[in-house]
């Protein structure tokens, strides 16, 4: 384990999915069904809407939270299995630079990006349980998926005056609510988020963002010791699913999931 004020690495961060909205949230839309800016774009002339093919890109528009602290604390993630939400691959501690493992690190986000390169052996997953849609809240059975390209499991503790707090300012031994996490993945070829809690996927990118947590469950953060923080989403804990392929500017309803999920970064 070890710290440092990693500027780069800070600023890449909002361009993985940690760059997340200030936005007010976004009423949902039918699950399946396109948003007015959908609507409105096919208007204008023909499909013209922009694509995206993960957590490096989908996030729309130009990063626009400022004045953070980047202070960053890298370390292992350790991901607690769950049948009826987020699992592992088995294999042990995520461990940044290995595998495929692009980041491991705690700063205004916890976050855990899977992203590997050509040459890459035997790249590191996650899996994440689909198949428990909430009653009446539009999901479908989507069964289990697998994660590991160009994904990101992420937590933010919460915003003020635009700028994303830093984990790192947590008082050991205390506990906080989260107001945002994501599980990212692919289904079928295409990026979706579930989302949970009320700051949403997108919020500190130039544009809207569709992503929104309406009718889901806020995780909390715990910080276990100078070096370690610790994210929990209990059981009975309530997920929102996006579509993304189109961006967050487009994001498409797909409905509420049972969830829960524990991981913790560092030593």
């Amino acid at each position: 384990m070890y710290k440092q004020f990693l500027t780069a690495l800070f600023a890449l961060s909002a361009t993985i999915g940690c760059g997340k909205s200030d936005f007010a949230p976004v009423s949902p839309i039918a699950p399946g069904k396109v948003s007015l800016a959908q609507a409105v774009a096919h208007a204008a002339g023909g499909n013209r809407l922009p694509t995206c093919s993960g957590a490096s890109d989908c996030a729309a528009g130009a990063q626009v939270c400022s004045g953070e602290d980047g202070t960053a604390t890298v370390g292992p993630t350790v991901i607690t299995d769950y049948s009826t939400g987020l699992s592992s691959d088995g294999r042990g501690p995520y461990v940044q630079g290995t595998d495929g493992v692009r980041y491991s690190v705690v700063l205004t986000s916890a976050f855990l990006t899977l992203d590997p390169k050509s040459g890459v052996k035997n790249p590191r997953r996650y899996r994440v349980n689909l198949d428990r849609p909430v009653p009446g809240g539009g999901g479908v059975p989507l069964g289990i998926v697998t994660a590991g390209n160009d994904v990101i499991i992420e937590t933010q503790w919460h915003t003020v005056n635009n700028a994303r707090q830093n984990l790192n300012s947590i008082t050991i031994g205390e506990t906080v609510t989260a107001e945002q996490i994501d599980l990212t993945f692919h289904i079928n070829g295409r990026f979706h988020v579930l989302q949970m809690g009320p700051q949403a996927y997108g919020h500190c990118h130039a544009a809207p963002t569709q992503v929104n947590g309406a009718g889901t469950s806020s995780g909390t953060i715990y910080r276990a010791s100078a070096t370690k923080w610790v994210i929990d989403l209990p059981a009975g804990s309530i997920g929102r699913l996006f579509d993304l392929y189109n961006t967050t500017q487009y994001a498409v309803d797909k409905g509420l999931y049972s969830i829960q999920l524990h991981y913790e970064i560092g030593n």
